[in-house]
């Protein structure tokens, strides 16, 4: 438990979060040796509420590679003062990390680890849109929990690398064996984080994300920024797979990438069915108890998985119709996406 670990926060105008957000940090179980705000392009007070909460500010010049690029600018300095033992926290500026996090990331920063990241748990509100995020996350943490902390995406809340594995990564770069500049981010990526998973990955390492690394990040409030937010993730992951191609590490992501597709599509096709039946039958469906049945698992998986998440969260999930809708929106969301990707239009990132 004696490595360095350095923890960089990016924030864009984040004055209203910010000293939650350093208090998160400064009250770890393990914590961290330096603290470094990291103000990119800032016009309110972020800087001066860092400082006076006692952390660095290191202020980017001329960024306009948002998060990512914000990044590359305090790592290009901090890589080469760094010994390969120090570890780099990363963590979005509006996220509380829980006060385990850092101890845990390190108990679980075993050989052949590339990094650790946080589990999704969102802050209440939102009404029913968060509710809905809620839910979806809570899915997937326990599809996380199934799998003993193995995750294909090292979420950009809060992550934990080893400094070895990011010099790594600029010089395999640099080296043409990952794409990108020289650099740990990968500029040209809206993702950034699905991205630098990609390119952990493919250097050989697992990624993980453990019980016990749980802090606390928003949900989306609004229909608009959820809107553009998955927008912004699913373009970015066609993006992303593309860039690096079918190979031994991306068959699977790009896999599920088909069966997302062929998910949604279930439910159109099964309408379409049901509409064909009904005009040709004279409205009359004989029903299969046994195959109908098979729909309680379906519920019952659905509701049990979120028996953590409080009672508002199960029933809303036992009543189906909600969630169906809320993926329905999902689905289009995705399609739009697909169809920019397709379209190779420029890829822009707009602010949630």
């Amino acid at each position: 438990m004696d490595r360095r670990v350095v923890a960089l926060i990016p924030a864009h105008n984040e004055e209203n979060f910010i000293a939650g957000t350093l208090s998160g940090v400064k009250t770890q179980t393990v914590p961290a040796d330096r603290i470094i705000v990291v103000a990119d392009n800032c016009t309110d007070g972020t800087a001066g509420i860092a400082r006076e909460n006692g952390a660095e500010v290191f202020e980017t010049t001329g960024n306009k590679h948002k998060k990512a690029g914000a990044l590359n600018q305090v790592l290009s300095v901090l890589l080469h003062e760094l010994d390969d033992d120090s570890l780099i926290l990363i963590q979005d500026g509006d996220t509380v990390l829980n006060p385990e996090f850092i101890e845990t990331a390190i108990r679980n920063l075993k050989p052949g680890i590339g990094g650790v990241c946080a589990r999704y748990n969102c802050a209440p509100g939102g009404g029913l849109i968060g509710l809905f995020q809620r839910n979806e996350f809570a899915r997937a943490r326990q599809r996380t929990i199934r799998k003993k902390g193995a995750t294909p995406i090292l979420v950009g809340i809060a992550v934990v690398f080893p400094h070895s594995i990011l010099r790594e990564i600029v010089t395999a770069r640099e080296a043409g064996k990952l794409p990108g500049r020289p650099e740990v981010y990968n500029v040209d990526s809206i993702t950034e984080d699905y991205e630098l998973s990609l390119a952990v990955k493919h250097l050989g390492y697992q990624l993980i994300s453990p019980d016990g690394c749980d802090p606390v990040t928003d949900v989306m409030l609004t229909v608009r920024a959820l809107w553009h937010q998955r927008i912004r993730w699913y373009r970015g992951a066609l993006d992303d797979l593309r860039r690096y191609g079918w190979s031994k590490v991306t068959r699977s992501y790009i896999l599920k990438q088909a069966g997302w597709v062929a998910s949604m599509l279930m439910t159109p096709l099964f309408l379409s069915y049901l509409i064909m039946l009904f005009s040709t039958t004279g409205y009359h469906i004989h029903w299969s108890l046994p195959w109908a049945s098979i729909n309680l698992i379906f519920v019952a998986e659905r509701v049990i998985s979120l028996r953590k998440e409080g009672i508002v969260s199960v029933l809303v999930s036992a009543s189906l119709i909600p969630e169906i809708i809320f993926e329905a929106f999902l689905s289009i969301v995705y399609f739009r996406a697909a169809i920019k990707h397709l379209r190779g239009s420029a890829a822009q990132w707009v602010a949630t």
